[in-house]
């Protein structure tokens, strides 16, 4: 089936809108219920535990009174058993008076630790103060003497642990409905780590079943007490009270959670006659017994979740509900959105079809869908105005285009004319080339000649001035050695006066001090004779340097002449090449306009097959006169 806009836009956000609903929807229902069940998981295991605490309190009050008894009778049954035996039995019925609930109050000795001549035969005396016809009788029971049978009694005499018994029927009367359902708790007594006997109180059951039946975490909660080893203890059906709880339940194996501590509390879960149930079980451990017993409560899982699946239930009526109305808006602003655009489909669908002539409304900008469609008017109008103006102009090309054939023909013309006198001028230029490289090659020579000449003298100034160096060097020299005959001279009129005051002996040493003053003035004269001789040299040193520093500006000036010569010729060399390669480039210039003219003139008879095919293509729009 083929959907239009309107319905396509609906149908498609209907579907994202719900499946994002459902999707958060389907998170929230789940994490509701999830939250409701473990808050009454919560709330069931709170249950059991507190009835679980009510029932040991209870029995481990009557533990304590085991355990009391028990303690008093064993720090002082050695003393004197004789005497201490009576005081033993009158303490039990005093606890039985005191305690209504009590059906009977015992203790049990083993012969070898009250009777020194028993030795290690078994044996053990047992007495008693039951509760019979609303009056309290004392038994005394010799047991074992034949031999040891199995009994609760030696294992607490072997563990030396207080124990609750498992619960038995016991018939008081002779009538059936005189049998009552009792347990025993038990106490056991030791000396110097052997056990010597029990103390043990029985109490009835009774008590338990309409306790427990008040035990309704849920109305539809049922709360059962079992022993150790599974039997009922507590149920509202009295009728199973005393059977074992596999004869109901055999999915349940009580035995695996005789493990559990006394805080913990199990929670699991079976299907019963088709229904699943929810168990929560705790543990009972009276006194300082290492055996529990164990209060079981079973609720219907729907009982637990039936507050969950309500509100599921309504937030799914809330969500439906919600989805519908979602999809009514949204159908109605699907419309609001569809037909702006099938209006504007219509108009593009007028201009692809070539009609320009269509005449649509403008709309009121509201949203941006009223632009649009405001748009494509504006764009109709503006392609019927490019159209109309494109046929107008193509004509014009076509004119142009014919006038251009005609131009190009006689540019053809002009070109070869050009061709032609840029060859004669272009041989023309070559000569002239060849004479400036000529002038350009002298002037070069001429150039490397005056830099030569400039660096002779400018060697030669050199050579003066280091001259000019040397002479002031000798002329100082002079001045030393001037100054040498001097002292020399000093010194040999000083040896004259030594040898003058020598007399005889100094006459020779007169003779050398003669000779010697003789060689200084000789030195002296000759001394002052190269002095006068390097001081005119050095004058005339000077001259010379000076005439020298004068000539190398001139030379320099004149190198520098002959390099603006070579510069103007290497110039001169450039510019003419440069002329040439022009007249070259515009010779081949001139060769391709002619080959361009030609080219033109084909380009101007393909541009009037273009402009005629213009103008078939754009008779395609129609456009109104106007």
């Amino acid at each position: 089936m083929k959907l239009n806009l309107k319905k396509k836009l609906a149908s498609f956000t209907i579907i994202a809108v719900g499946s994002v609903f459902c999707i958060f929807l389907t998170i929230s229902l789940l994490f509701i219920r999830r939250s409701f069940v473990e808050s009454n998981e919560h709330l069931l295991i709170e249950e059991t535990q507190k009835a679980a605490n009510a029932i040991n309190q209870q029995l481990s009050s009557h533990m304590a009174v085991a355990r009391a008894l028990a303690r008093s009778f064993e720090v002082t049954y050695s003393n004197n058993w004789e005497q201490m035996y009576p005081l033993f039995n009158a303490s039990m019925e005093q606890v039985a008076k005191e305690e209504d609930d009590f059906l009977a109050v015992w203790n049990c000795f083993q012969y070898e630790y009250i009777l020194p001549t028993w030795g290690n035969k078994p044996g053990r005396l047992t007495s008693t103060l039951s509760r019979e016809e609303g009056q309290l009788k004392h038994k005394e029971i010799i047991r074992d003497i034949d031999g040891i049978k199995p009994s609760p009694y030696y294992d607490a005499i072997e563990s030396l642990n207080e124990m609750i018994v498992e619960p038995y029927w016991y018939q008081y009367g002779e009538d059936e409905s005189d049998k009552v359902l009792e347990t025993s708790i038990v106490a056991p007594m030791q000396a110097s780590g052997a056990g010597i006997g029990v103390v043990g109180i029985d109490i009835s059951l009774d008590a338990f079943p309409a306790f427990v039946a008040d035990i309704k975490p849920f109305e539809a909660s049922t709360a059962i007490l079992l022993s150790t080893k599974g039997s009922i203890i507590g149920h509202e059906d009295v009728e199973k009270l005393g059977k074992p709880l596999n004869n109901f339940y055999d999915s349940i194996n009580i035995a695996a959670y005789t493990h559990l501590n006394k805080e913990a509390c199990e929670i699991f879960e079976y299907k019963i006659d088709g229904e699943q149930m929810v168990f929560s079980l705790a543990p009972i451990y009276p006194g300082k017994s290492l055996t529990p017993w164990f209060v079981l409560i079973q609720t219907p899982k729907k009982v637990l979740t039936a507050k969950a699946n309500w509100i599921v239930s309504v937030l799914l009526i809330i969500g439906l509900v919600s989805i519908a109305v979602i999809a009514i808006l949204v159908y109605l602003v699907s419309g609001r959105i569809a037909t702006p655009i099938i209006s504007s489909a219509k108009i593009t669908s007028t201009i692809s079809s070539g009609d320009l002539t269509s005449v649509f409304n403008y709309k009121k900008e509201k949203d941006e869908l009223d632009v649009l469609n405001n748009s494509l008017l504006d764009m109709q109008e503006k392609l019927s105005v490019v159209v109309k103006m494109i046929r107008e102009n193509s004509q014009q090309i076509q004119d142009a285009s014919n006038r251009l054939e005609q131009d190009s023909s006689t540019l053809s013309n002009a070109t070869s004319s050009m061709a032609t006198s840029s060859e004669e001028v272009s041989s023309a230029i070559e000569e002239m080339t060849a004479n400036i490289e000529q002038n350009t090659e002298n002037a070069r020579i001429t150039s490397q000649l005056s830099h030569t000449a400039l660096e002779s003298v400018k060697n030669s100034n050199n050579s003066t001035q280091r001259m000019r160096q040397a002479m002031g060097s000798v002329a100082e020299r002079i001045s030393i050695i001037q100054d040498i005959a001097s002292q020399t001279n000093i010194l040999s009129l000083n040896a004259a006066v030594e040898a003058a005051r020598a007399g005889e002996a100094g006459r020779g040493f007169s003779v050398v001090a003669s000779e010697v003053k003789k060689l200084a003035e000789r030195s002296q004269d000759a001394a002052k004779e190269i002095e006068k001789l390097s001081r005119r040299a050095l004058m005339i040193s000077e001259k010379a340097g000076n005439d020298m520093e004068d000539l190398v500006p001139e030379i320099e000036k004149t190198s520098s002449l002959v390099d603006e010569i070579t510069a103007a010729s290497l110039e001169q060399n450039t510019g003419i090449q440069q002329i040439s390669g022009a007249l070259q480039q515009l010779n081949h210039g001139t060769q391709q306009n002619a080959t361009l003219a030609d080219a033109l003139a084909q380009s101007a008879d393909e541009l009037n097959a273009f402009a005629n095919e213009l103008q078939r293509q754009v008779s395609y729009f129609k456009i109104a006169n106007r």
